[in-house]
């Protein structure tokens, strides 16, 4: 059969031949007029000459293994439509191809089965994920029978991918590099402590509002101890999990004591099934997943990956996997600072706790969080049969392949994590810095010219910095400031401008 130009290649392929839906490919690949394979932000081209036929599924599913990043969910369900001596012949032909070995290792967990190949007996062990293109993790299973490592992120049954990506790397690099510095150019301990004290304050406070909440003292108290306590890292239990549920949702009512045993979704404004913007995964399958999940995050340490990649992991999938009725947003940021607070404080060499506030960095980004956790969500959405049975009531069906929420592509989802990073150090941490160090020199020079109440002070700071270092007329006019001279309140504005410009506020 003759290959056209524009045909689909590898997993495009194996997606039209596919009984599962999937998401759609992010980048899939083409028949195109190149000479060589070119990637594409949105395509691969690919010369016709390294096309597979259209029918030759084992070669698809080769091209895909070959030069595309890993896709396990269209990988296993194409590989359980195969037939098995079909796949025997080819690799009794050629036994020892890393590709094939792959696939005959693939093939016997998906089904379950045994392909009729005797083992393989000579030749090195193969890695399945390549050091050189992915981050990679533990040594979860050395087969002996294809004589291949899984060294995925986590196990096959939970096994994200992130692409390596140098410029990724180098700014966290940079981040870190930076971070120290600062704490280690810190003269001043009490100061150090008092902004990483706001940190963990603005973290909760910005935890919450994401979700539109307020944190009530009680609330925010428990969210700050949760976060203060993760300098340790408790490996993630259900247990553990569930102690940061009742942590973030107070009231009893919601509070849950395992993962949840019904389905739950998540609704926008709006009629009908089209307000249902996602729905995690189908009860049956989430304690497996969150077994992998968990497995995963707790092996962070045997992997290459950087930290923030981990954090972002850590964070979208948990929330991805949505164990819980209530709580799961908070609960997946806490789950970033619980791979970073421990990594930061050993990293930076300090006493105290460190962390970067990356919730702050979300609120101030909100739409590119949104659009992140989307990446996701959205292709999943679509794998969903929902129709309306009542008020508030729904008839859900998953028609997707399980590993579709077991395995896929992190990769943006770890950019945007690193963002956050950098957001959170230079905007809050070093920014806050200097804003105590010139709040104190502004109430210095005040408090050294005028015998002023120390709340009065306080207020003029607040009300000068707030205002653009100008004093709005209906502040001069507060009781207040009552009983000091217009000309007083005009000097000590210009003492607080002084005292801010022009390093940090030019």
């Amino acid at each position: 059969m003759s290959v056209t130009t524009s045909a689909p290649v590898g997993y495009a392929r194996l997606a039209t031949l596919n009984s599962w839906p999937m998401p759609a490919l992010g980048q899939p690949a083409y028949i195109g007029p190149v000479k060589a394979i070119q990637y594409l932000p949105e395509r691969i081209q690919v010369p016709y000459s390294s096309a597979p036929a259209p029918d030759d599924l084992i070669g698809h599913l080769v091209f895909a293994l070959r030069h595309e990043t890993m896709n396990l969910p269209l990988l296993l369900a194409a590989l359980a439509d195969l037939n098995a001596e079909r796949l025997a012949h080819e690799i009794r032909a050629k036994p020892t191809s890393q590709f094939l070995r792959q696939l005959g290792y693939f093939w016997e967990h998906t089904t379950q089965s045994a392909l009729p190949v005797s083992d393989l007996d000579r030749g090195r062990y193969m890695d399945v994920f390549d050091v050189g293109r992915y981050y990679t993790g533990r040594l979860w299973e050395k087969n002996r029978r294809w004589r291949l490592n899984f060294n995925g992120l986590g196990p096959i049954d939970y096994c994200p991918v992130v692409r390596r990506d140098t410029t990724l790397e180098a700014r966290t690099h940079a981040v870190l590099a930076a971070l120290t510095s600062w704490v280690q150019h810190e003269p001043d301990l009490p100061q150090l402590n008092r902004v990483l004290n706001w940190a963990y304050l603005a973290e909760t406070q910005s935890s919450f509002q994401i979700e539109r909440e307020v944190a009530q003292p009680a609330k925010a108290e428990g969210f700050v101890q949760a976060l203060q306590a993760m300098r340790e890292q408790q490996p993630l239990t259900e247990t553990y999990l569930t102690e940061l549920q009742q942590t973030v949702v107070t009231s009893p009512l919601n509070q849950e004591f395992h993962f949840r045993t019904e389905q739950n979704w998540l609704q926008r404004a709006g009629r009908g099934a089209l307000a249902v913007r996602y729905v995690p995964p189908p009860v049956a399958d989430l304690r497996s997943l969150m077994g992998g999940f968990m497995a995963m995050v707790n092996a962070f340490a045997d992997s290459n990956l950087p930290i923030f990649h981990q954090a972002a992991l850590a964070s979208f999938g948990f929330v991805y996997l949505h164990p819980f009725m209530d709580g799961n947003g908070r609960v997946s940021r806490l789950l970033a600072q619980h791979t970073l607070i421990p990594a930061l404080t050993r990293h930076t060499g300090i006493n105290t706790a460190a962390i970067l506030p990356l919730s702050v960095a979300m609120v101030s980004h909100e739409a590119r969080y949104l659009a992140t956790l989307e990446r996701f969500s959205t292709p999943m959405r679509a794998l969903w049969d929902v129709h309306v049975m009542g008020d508030g009531e729904f008839q859900m069906q998953y028609r997707g392949h399980q590993a579709s929420y077991a395995s896929w592509d992190a990769t943006e989802q770890s950019r945007f994590m690193v963002e956050c990073a950098e957001y959170a150090l230079n905007k809050s941490l070093i920014g806050e810095s200097l804003y105590l160090r010139h709040y104190d020199d502004a109430f210095q020079a005040i408090n050294t010219e005028f015998d002023w109440p120390d709340r009065a002070i306080n207020l003029l700071i607040k009300w000068v910095v707030d205002g653009d270092f100008s004093l709005l007329k209906n502040r001069v006019k507060d009781q207040r400031l009552a009983g000091i001279p217009q000309q007083d309140i005009q000097l000590a504005t210009r003492l607080i401008k002084d005292a801010f410009a022009p390093e940090a506020y030019p």
